[in-house]
């Protein structure tokens, strides 16, 4: 049976480089997501715990902190005070964002790039 050769090109170097280019920017846009959130929801005696949220990124990974020393107090709790998290909501929308548009935006990328 005669037919035509079909080329086959390998593209899985180019989703790959996709998904190397989507994911840094998908951090970054969770951190600051966690960031925001965080100096939202953080309780405000002072402020400077609100205004205290910080982030980092290197590559693909993001780390959103504070360096206020009662921070984990203020999280946690403590015997002799209730926990009032704001860290841990900040990461949940992080996550929320990263399972959702994040993903999404990742995906569309991929599937751009392994269309072509």
């Amino acid at each position: 049976m005669a037919g035509k050769a079909k080329v086959v090109r390998n593209r899985l170097p180019d989703v790959a480089a996709a998904i190397e280019a989507q994911t840094p920017r998908a951090a970054q846009n969770a951190a600051a997501i966690a960031q925001g959130v965080a100096s939202r929801t953080a309780p405000v005696d002072t402020g400077n715990l609100a205004g205290s949220p910080r982030t980092e990124t290197d590559g693909s990974s993001a780390v959103v902190y504070t360096d206020v020393k009662y921070a984990p107090a203020v999280e946690f709790g403590t015997d002799r005070q209730a926990a009032q998290p704001y860290m841990r909501p900040a990461a949940d929308e992080a996550a929320r964002y990263l399972r959702g548009e994040g993903a999404r935006s990742i995906r569309t990328e991929v599937e751009r790039e392994a269309g072509r």
